[in-house]
């Protein structure tokens, strides 16, 4: 799922594309504006009935508002679009398992990452993404130093796909990383400084500016429960 950086505006009535709408519908679902989501994505798929990849945002938006029924509906209904895929269902997967994670339905979301492994298992990166999402269940148990060895075996994962790798979810369990690492072996811990470094050199978002390189900086320092605090609100 798209993250999104600012307030998008919501589509046009007519014409708007169907990026645009997905967008749209990812933005309102980084919010937790669920009930909102759920609206929209009918909207959506009235327009783009034939489009795998809307039916999935149906899905994803059902599942956040508790209709179970039309979950399945929606996914039977993508399987039957010229542009489905099982990189698509994996994805539809992982989505809500994430969101899963930070609601604190942790038993589902252990149940949605076994599903998508199953439609990931010839995408290494798919699949390095879902180890370090495993990770993130183990820190949401209070298991950090289960979690910390997991993000390491995902980051070992994509350095030995090199120019294959996808950096961003890369990135992302780096920060996951060490998250876990100072929950579980300190703020001033090797591990922990020789990580903060490493990603202050390599995410592009660390070294863009001073204002995301000093949130960087003072992350280790704070401590977890502040992370945990921001996170809640933004969809990562």
């Amino acid at each position: 799922m798209a993250q999104n950086t600012g307030a998008p505006k919501p589509p046009a009535t007519d014409g708007d594309t169907l990026e645009r709408w997905l967008g749209w519908v990812s933005y309102l679902i980084n919010r937790r504006d669920f009930e909102r989501a759920h609206q929209q994505s009918h909207e959506m798929v009235i327009r783009y009935p034939y489009s795998a990849r809307a039916r999935f945002y149906v899905a994803l938006a059902a599942a956040l508002t508790g209709h179970l029924e039309e979950v399945h509906r929606a996914r039977m209904r993508a399987e039957q679009c010229h542009d489905y895929t099982k990189e698509l269902a994996g994805d539809f997967d992982r989505d809500l398992a994430i969101m899963q994670i930070k609601m604190g339905r942790l038993d589902d979301a252990e149940a949605n990452i076994a599903s998508a492994r199953q439609h990931h298992y010839e995408d290494a990166n798919r699949m390095a993404c879902l180890l370090g999402m495993l990770g993130r269940l183990d820190y949401a148990r209070g298991h950090f130093q289960a979690a910390a060895e997991t993000h390491s075996v995902a980051d070992e994962r994509w350095s030995q796909l090199r120019n294959r790798t996808a950096k961003q979810w890369q990135y992302n369990n780096l920060v996951h990383w060490l998250r876990a690492v100072v929950a579980y072996q300190g703020v001033y811990s090797q591990t922990a400084r020789r990580l903060h470094s490493r990603i202050i050199a390599e995410v592009p978002e660390a070294a863009k500016s001073r204002a995301n390189e000093a949130k960087l900086i003072r992350f280790p320092l704070i401590g977890r429960r502040l992370y945990d605090l921001k996170t809640r609100r933004r969809f990562r």
